[in-house]
């Protein structure tokens, strides 16, 4: 992904990922900020994790 990038992937739209556990696994070959985002029924119920970073 480039620099100051974003992408969303929707599991439920993921064959397969419906009624499971997902996790988040970043990896690269620069320092990384991530954010794991997760949002329930699509009307703002939600939590996220911010300030993941890579060493």
């Amino acid at each position: 992904m480039e620099a100051n990038s974003r992408k969303t992937i929707r599991v439920n739209d993921v064959p397969g990922m419906q009624d499971t556990d997902a996790s988040t696994y970043v990896q690269g070959t620069q320092p990384i900020i991530a954010e794991r985002a997760m949002y329930w029924n699509e009307r703002g119920a939600g939590t996220d994790t911010i300030g993941g970073f890579s060493d």
